[in-house]
């Protein structure tokens, strides 16, 4: 399991090695030069938008890929369980993205002279992407029989769309008094204390009070932890109840 876990973590390691270098330059030259940091700060935003949208779409095809094509050679090699296997790339996918994000938020919050709020960001972020990635797991378990791959692949996605799309408008409907204004995606540095995660999706909220943005919180915690809960559960029933595949066995 050892060697397994070391050729991952250098595997995975690559894709976020980029992006994090990337930021700690900005960081660098943030505190370097004083001038035009505002400038900095919103092409930056840009920039880690795009690199999180790309990391999303690379690991989410790698699950599948791994997980419900099978085409992953390390997997046949080693004699471990697939689910063990693919807890532990998500694993490293959450603790890259996790890495990667704080790089991002402490680069924002230097460039507006900003408190990084880490406590509060680590959590909520912890939780959303555990959501997201089970989720997406759940969904090549539920699909796993299915021999087309073109169909498989095609309901994986459009499941999690749909159910990410219903968390989602339940959070609105239960807190639909209380928001007034929004903001899909990252805002600044100082508004990490008003940013939710809806799964994988961040909003950060304006205008609201302590007591309001503490409700959103704990909304999200709960949809996000209904959601954790239900996809493993319905993984590990899965796996006990599943008929033996010989062909995995044989290779």
């Amino acid at each position: 399991m050892s060697r397994y876990l070391l050729i991952r973590l250098k595997k995975i390691s690559l894709m976020f090695l980029f992006p994090i270098i990337v930021e700690l330059g900005i960081l660098i030259y943030e505190n370097v030069v004083k001038k035009e940091k505002a400038n900095i700060s919103m092409y930056n935003g840009l920039w880690y938008v795009a690199t999180v949208a790309i990391i999303v779409f690379v690991t989410v095809y790698q699950i599948i890929k791994n997980y419900y094509l099978g085409h992953d050679s390390l997997w046949q090699i080693f004699p471990y369980s697939k689910e063990g296997l693919e807890f532990i790339d998500i694993f490293f996918y959450i603790l890259g993205t996790i890495i990667y994000g704080c790089t991002y938020q402490y680069a924002q919050a230097t460039a507006s002279n900003q408190k990084f709020y880490i406590s509060m960001y680590i959590p909520e972020k912890l939780v959303s992407l555990i959501a997201f990635y089970l989720l997406i797991m759940a969904m090549c378990v539920l699909f796993k029989n299915v021999q087309c791959p073109k169909i498989g692949e095609g309901c994986i996605i459009i499941s999690s769309l749909i159910i990410i799309i219903s968390q989602i408008s339940i959070f609105w409907k239960l807190n639909q008094k209380i928001v007034n204004h929004f903001l899909l995606g990252l805002s600044d540095a100082c508004e990490t204390k008003n940013l939710i995660y809806i799964n994988t999706l961040p909003y950060v909220f304006f205008d609201v009070t302590k007591r309001q943005i503490a409700t959103l919180i704990n909304t999200s915690y709960l949809l996000n932890g209904c959601l954790i809960i239900f996809c493993l559960l319905f993984i590990l029933i899965s796996i006990k109840f599943r008929r033996m595949n010989y062909i995995d066995l044989v290779g």
